[in-house]
């Protein structure tokens, strides 16, 4: 009986060891009823590509929250480096190694600042983080000149076609304005705008008595 009760299982227990697990298996099974090409050699090849980067991303962010701490800024370093790769590279596919030594030395770099200005100050690492956070997304700001979806060059040549499309309407307007002869109302003396007057008709002679 005794040995009974001490191999006696906790269900909280089973909660917390298997729980993600049994919730990951329901998940794929839904997603697999629902949607029937979720589970296709091509959709498990995309799913497991745009997972790769977060799964290694993750595996720096356990370490350190198993040593107890946490860090808030692995996502916007993450987009720093986007930024400057997409803008460094424009489509080269030869500096695709060097930009990948660069995004590597930008995240030691980063790390070991976090690292250091933790032991020396001895904030908590939330709110270190969370600054060092609010300084990447600063940098991202300054290199992109405000648009961090796209880098300097696109944004550029992105402002050049709203710029000619812009001009392209305006012309378009103006040309259909004339062609129909629109005039805008001239102002009176007083400031407020004065709509032409419409055309008076010219009255009937009255019929003459001596006509009757």
């Amino acid at each position: 009986m005794a040995a009974l009760s001490a191999h006696r299982v906790d269900p909280f227990d089973l909660f917390v060891d298997y729980g993600i697990w049994a919730a990951l298996g329901i998940a794929i099974l839904t997603a697999a009823a629902t949607a029937p090409r979720f589970l296709s050699a091509a959709n498990v090849h995309d799913l497991m590509s745009a997972m790769a980067v977060l799964g290694i991303v993750s595996v720096g962010q356990t370490v350190v929250i198993l040593s107890g701490g946490i860090d808030l800024s692995v996502g916007m370093l993450m987009g720093l480096v986007t930024v400057l790769t997409n803008g460094v590279m424009n489509g080269d596919p030869a500096l695709a190694w060097p930009m990948a030594a660069l995004g590597v030395a930008i995240g030691l770099a980063v790390g070991l600042a976090n690292g250091v200005l933790l032991i020396l100050t001895r904030i908590d690492p939330f709110v270190l983080t969370f600054g060092m956070l609010s300084i990447l997304a600063g940098a991202i700001f300054v290199y992109t000149d405000g648009r961090s979806d796209r880098p300097p060059a696109i944004s550029a040549r992105s402002q050049k076609a709203r710029s000619a499309r812009f001009r392209s309407c305006s012309l378009s307007w103006s040309w259909r304005r004339w062609s129909r002869g629109l005039s805008s109302p001239k102002p009176d003396s007083a400031g407020t705008s004065t709509p032409s007057a419409a055309p008076k008709s010219t009255p009937a002679a009255p019929a003459s008595p001596l006509g009757a």
